[in-house]
This record gives structure tokens, sequence and C-alpha cells, in this order.
């Protein structure tokens, strides 16, 4: 029997479903924090009365004999040619049922039509004559006051909605219209997963590098080298390249890639021996770091769907941990902050009280997380919105100089992760040594630190701070590698300043 992850992961690659069925399951854990289960919620929220709600594990006949005597089935399970989905809510209408799914976020767009039409199709194999089809999801226009509106914070839509917000097309219309039969890719799952092996070449991999299992399948019994063509980004030909036999960044020939910066910099990287650098971009660059300390800042935060606090939307962050190191006159400071509950306020006023109030503020995609964390506090405590635009004027983003190609070492291998960087310009300084080696792992102990009776864990807090640490830190030694590169004094000057 396999689940619709099992039938998803086949279709994007047989291969994968195979190597996943053949590993232990680690428990599911939420990326976006739910403290109260969906059902209760559509309970409350669709007015759910004479309800069977189905369990883990259960018998489809019994939901299917359930189906007689109730109005709605909660969690149903369903089967069909070994296939098993699970619909969070049914009604049972004068002409069929009504089918409810639920979407993890504030609008349900097309893309995720399959999803909808392969557990309908289950449903259709059943004999379930299916009416109408709803999905219940988030109010992005909700803010929450001293207590939660649930039936305002919900919506429940009869149609997909275009990303700028505007509807687009009927549910129930699109998911009937793209429900296909599954029984002959299902009966390939079978036939692929009763195989004993299911070898594979690098010619044979669609999808080079963006899978998780791809180390697994090739880099195990064959460690790909640093300069290998595998690793050239932004590159739509590269498992062309593959096929063709090329083997080296350096061997690549210049009709056959795009001619980004990246491209450039790897390239030139294998033909100079590992490292390549622009430095009179990268001294331009440098130059433009203001006058005064200059401050390394990274925040850890929980997303949650329901708004926990007063202010807060579906989907709002909570942040709970900053570090902060601050690098002036060549003395290196280092400041932190970690809160439980709503921390909100601990957190802004520690923050504005321990970064220094000028010199440039340096985080690792700084627009693209930082930034947006200030810009949702500043919304939520207007009284504090001046300093905290005020601190997003004055960050850069340490990323850019590695995302412009001005600067690469084949050790990235084509990974411009912080940890993928700081491994290759200091291997010694490894987040392997950390309890806490990733940022999700980080938001999992806050959430058992934040429900464990022992007021005082200690431990877990200890773990939180060195994880969090371990980033500015590594953005110092980044920020320093790139000035030894240049040639430059460790604090550049101001570029206002260059006579």
């Amino acid at each position: 029997m396999y689940h619709h992850s099992d039938l998803k992961r086949f279709f994007y690659c047989p291969r994968l479903f195979w190597s996943y069925n053949r590993e232990p399951r680690e428990s599911f854990r939420r990326f976006v924090r739910m403290d109260r289960s969906i059902s209760d919620c559509l309970v409350e929220k669709l007015g759910i009365t004479n309800a069977f709600t189905a369990v883990k594990g259960i018998d489809v006949t019994a939901v299917l004999h359930a189906m007689e005597t109730h109005d709605w089935i909660l969690k149903g399970r369903f089967e069909a040619d070994g296939l098993r989905v699970k619909i969070p809510a049914i009604r049972k209408v004068e002409n069929g049922w009504d089918v409810y799914f639920t979407y993890m976020g504030n609008l349900p767009k097309a893309d995720d039509v399959r999803f909808y039409a392969n557990h309908c199709w289950v449903l259709a194999r059943q004999g379930i004559q299916i009416n109408e089809i709803r999905i219940v999801h988030f109010n992005h226009h909700y803010v929450k006051e001293e207590t939660l509106d649930l039936n305002a914070c919900l919506m429940v839509s009869e149609v997909f909605y275009k990303p700028n917000g505007q509807a687009h097309v009927n549910i129930t219309q699109k998911v009937k219209e793209k429900m296909r039969d599954l029984k002959p890719a299902l009966d390939a799952m079978f036939a692929v997963d009763a195989w004993e092996d299911y070898p594979i070449t690098l010619e044979e991999c669609p999808y080079t590098v963006r899978c998780d299992h791809y180390e697994k399948c090739f880099y195990a019994d064959d460690p790909m080298p640093d300069h290998s063509v595998v690793f050239l980004t932004q590159a739509s030909r590269r498992q062309e390249m593959i096929e063709m036999g090329i083997q080296r960044l350096s061997d690549i020939p210049l009709d056959m890639i795009e001619g980004t910066r990246i491209q450039f910099a790897q390239i030139m990287a294998d033909r100079l021996g590992g490292l390549f650098a622009d430095r009179n971009a990268l001294n331009h660059w440098l130059n433009q770091t203001k006058s005064g300390p200059v401050s390394f800042l990274d925040f850890e935060w929980d997303t949650y769907a329901l708004p926990p606090y007063q202010g807060m939307r579906p989907f709002d962050v909570l942040p709970f941990q900053y570090s902060l190191h601050v690098l002036e006159d060549g003395v290196l400071r280092h400041m932190e902050f970690l809160g439980t509950q709503d921390c909100r306020l601990g957190f802004i006023e520690n923050l504005l009280k321990e970064l220094p109030e000028e010199g440039t503020v340096y985080a690792y995609n700084a627009m693209g997380a930082e930034a947006i964390r200030l810009k949702e506090l500043a919304r939520q405590f207007p009284q504090y919105a001046d300093k905290l635009e005020a601190i997003i004027l004055r960050m850069r983003d340490l990323a850019e100089p590695f995302i412009a190609g001005s600067v690469y070492d084949l050790k990235m291998r084509g990974n411009f992760s912080l940890k993928k960087i700081i491994q290759a310009i200091n291997p010694d300084l490894s987040y392997s040594q950390l309890s806490i080696q990733h940022g999700m792992e980080a938001v999992y102990q806050y959430r058992e630190m934040e429900d464990s009776e022992d007021e005082d864990d200690g431990q877990s807090k200890k773990e939180l701070l060195e994880y969090c640490s371990m980033d500015t830190y590594a953005m110092v030694e980044i920020y320093r590698w790139l000035i030894s590169l240049v040639g430059q004094k460790e604090t550049p000057i101001d570029e206002n300043e260059i006579q």
C-alpha cells in the first residue's frame, strides 16, 4: 500500500521512490507550527456535527460503513489500486459528497491541482460521487487581537487564486479536469519496488544536484571532484554535458553555457587552480562598508500558522533568538538573546541596546531573512518602527559577492550557503561539532524547550546559543577572508572618504 507522497516521489524519480522505501523513516516534524489540530479547526469553522473521525491505520471498510450513518467524515482514509489517501473532511449532500481539503497557506493556487485530483481519483474509484470541492485556508488579512477569532482567521474557497490574490479558476472544475487514471503508475510502482537493486548512472539521472538523494546515488561509490561539471550552476544544458562525457568545469565549451557571472567564476576557478576572485569587484563592494563598527547579525525564528500573539497574522514568524558579533578597532565582541513565549518586545529592546547605532550590519541573505523579520516587528510594534527601519537601511547581504560571481572556491561545489562557504575557506570551523547543525533543528529544539516542564533547561539553551553564535562567527571569518583577498586593512574605509 502506498501513500500520495510515494506517488509524488515516483513521478519525480523512480529511483528516489525505490531508495526512500528502503531507508529508515524519520518521525514527521512540521515545518510550520500548528498548535491546534486542523480537524478541530475544521469542526469549528464549518460547524460540523454528526461526524465520524477516522484514525491512523483504520480499515477503509469502516470508513465506508460510517458514511452510511454520518453526515461528515473527518480524516477519512480511502484506498484504490494500492493508493491510500487521507481526506480532511467530506460532507454528505443531496447528490453526493462535498470534499474539503486544507491548505497550509494563505491562498490556494492551481499549481497544487494534481495533489487534489489524485486524492479525488481515489474517491471516485471507491464509487463516491463528488459534488463540490472546497479548500479551507488561512486569511492573510486577519490580525489577531486579544483572542483568536478562528472564523475570521480561516476561509473556505471555491476557487484557486493567482499570485496577486485575484480569483483564478473554480476548484471543482479544475480538479475534475485534471483527474487521470493512476493505475498504470501504481502498477509500475509495485514493479519497481520489487526490484532487488536499482542501478543508475550519472548520465541517466534527470535532476543532477537538485535531489536530496543525489549524493547517495553517486558520491558514496565515486566521489565527485570539486571541479566536476555536475556543480555548474544555472546551467540548462548540464545534463547534456554529462552525457557527452564532459567532466571538468574548465572543459565546458563556451557555446554550451549561459554566460552568467557565477558560471564564469566557476570555470575560472578551475582554470586558476581552485580559487577565482575578481579583486576589483570585491574591493569596490567592501569599500561600501560604512564607517564605524562592523556588525554581524543572525536571527532564529519559528513560524506559526495560527497567530499566537496579538498583532500577528497567519504564518507570521516569532523571532526567539539572535546572535550579534561586533568588530571594532580589531576587537571582536559577542552578544546574544534567547527568549521564550511572546519574547518579541524583549528581542527588540535588547537588539536596540546591543547593536551599535552606526556602521554596517551584515547578515547572510539579509534582505530575504533578517530584514523581513525587522519589518514584521516594526508593523507589530509601531513605537519601534523608526529604529528598526534604520537598522534595515544599514544592512548588507554577505552573500552578495558570491551570488554575483565576484569570488568562487571550487570547494564550495556549487553551493552558496553560509555553511558550505565557511567549510570551503576554513574547514576547521565546522558545524559538525555542534549538537544543532541547521536552522530547522534549532527550531525543533526551541519547540521542545518551550514544551518542556523543566523551567531551567540549561542544555537546550546552551546548544541553541552555540548554533546561532556559530552563524555570526562564520560571517566574521568570511568577511575577514574577503578582506584578505584584496589586501585591505581589516576595516575598509568609507568609499566617500577615498581621495
